[in-house]
């Protein structure tokens, strides 16, 4: 089984001196199990 818990992405917009200037919230505290022998497909 393949199991991932709680996984959250942000992505980040620098400004030329590393300030944050936006972001963006890909995905916010998902779980994902994938019991052995399925699959799965992520699109976006």
């Amino acid at each position: 089984m393949f199991e991932l818990r709680n996984v959250s992405k942000t992505f980040r917009k620098r400004g030329a001196f590393g300030q944050t200037l936006s972001e963006t919230r890909a995905v916010q505290d998902i779980s994902l199990n994938l019991e052995k022998g399925k699959t799965i497909g992520v699109i976006g």
